[in-house]
């Protein structure tokens, strides 16, 4: 049943709503008024109406008449009854109201199966209240939106991608990183062959990328706990973010090149080179080296850093692709695209990018400066 309080009346007689509250709740189920603490065990003094103690104990359920002849005590001591404050209607009502925003929500709480990815579910949810809405099963003034988890994955979606479509955004904006990334190389080596070469680790990064998430769709395929893996939102902005990353070492490569062409590198060389972080004393090369030279030596002195910064990074990674647990698939596939990139992507640089360099850069010029 539903209890309406009429507002002039209750202000007539000097009440409040939750005043009528507590006499209606009194007829019903009864009315929490405070706890009492016994050898720190917490127990609920509840105020019900004697006729329903009585109706409980006998197993039969209140009438509307009953609710509305229940007495309710007015501050100038006279009585009056539920019915004479409030209308009472038979039908359905909600036990609790919401809110949010000052306004009246309702929760509804939706739990994909296992082989559904985060991103298709919500899809899912919006084709369905569409749809309603164009039938009027839901009213104008109804606002829906998304919570927890896909409310996360829809804050990423709206700083990405806006209203557009999420692939063509993102593919744009890939090239945007290429051309970026490529432009501030070319200042900072002055040179426009350079960057060419240490963009070559990129392609190989994609490749890790992709070989790495469709491993993530396999498993997750003869796993009954893993939940479909999709290229989502945040799967290609893993992509964007290798560009950034995976060019690190290809940068180190020739930079310590260059380094060696000139003359200047103070390292430890070749046969020395695994040792110069146990404490293998530094020395100085003596003096410009030939390009081939220069390459061979850069990546024997370079390996061990290159190697043990890439794996490290995938082991912290891979936390983020196999933990399970609430919102787990939300990153599952950015960490995958970033782990299995940047695992790729080192283990090929350090052949392709030297071999690019000896087959495209040409032969530096050396001038001593005599000091």
């Amino acid at each position: 049943m539903r209890v309406k309080p009429d507002a002039r009346r209750l202000s007539d007689a000097g009440l409040s709503p939750a005043d009528l509250t507590l006499a209606v709740a009194a007829a019903g189920d009864g009315a929490l008024i405070d706890e009492y603490k016994a050898g720190g065990d917490a127990i609920d003094l509840v105020l019900i109406d004697r006729e329903t103690a009585e109706a409980i104990n006998a197993g039969t359920s209140i009438d509307v008449d009953q609710v509305s002849d229940v007495p309710v005590a007015l501050p100038s001591g006279r009585l009056a009854t539920v019915g004479q404050l409030a209308m009472i209607e038979r039908g359905a009502a909600a036990t609790q109201i919401n809110h949010v925003d000052r306004q009246r929500s309702v929760r509804l709480q939706i739990t994909p199966p296992p082989t559904m990815s985060l991103e298709e579910a919500v899809e899912a949810i919006k084709t369905e209240l569409e749809a309603a809405r164009k039938d009027g099963s839901i009213p104008p003034g109804v606002v829906s939106e998304v919570a927890g988890t896909a409310s996360a994955l829809a804050a990423v979606r709206a700083e990405l991608v806006g209203d557009g479509t999420s692939i063509g955004f993102l593919t744009s904006t890939v090239f945007l990183a290429l051309l970026v990334c490529y432009l501030v190389m070319a200042v900072l080596f002055q040179s426009f062959m350079l960057p060419f070469v240490i963009m070559f680790s990129v392609p190989l990064a994609a490749v890790g990328g992709f070989a790495a998430l469709f491993a993530v769709v396999i498993i997750s395929i003869t796993s009954p706990t893993l939940p479909m893996q999709s290229l989502d939102v945040l799967t290609m902005l893993g992509f964007v973010i290798l560009i950034g990353v995976v060019v690190n070492n290809a940068i180190l490569l020739v930079h310590q090149t260059l380094n060696f062409q000139r003359g200047t590198a103070d390292e430890t060389p070749s046969d020395a080179s695994f040792r110069g972080l146990s404490g293998a004393p530094t020395v100085h090369l003596g003096g410009p080296l030939p390009l081939r030279a220069a390459i061979a030596e850069s990546v024997r002195t370079r390996i061990r850093p290159i190697l043990m910064s890439a794996f490290t990074s995938v082991a912290g990674l891979l936390p983020l692709v196999f933990a399970p647990g609430a919102g787990s698939e939300l990153y599952r596939g950015l960490g995958a695209v970033m782990g299995g990139g940047l695992l790729v992507s080192t283990i090929f640089t350090i052949v392709v990018v030297p071999l690019v360099m000896a087959l495209l850069v040409r032969e530096r010029k050396v001038v001593a400066h005599a000091t």
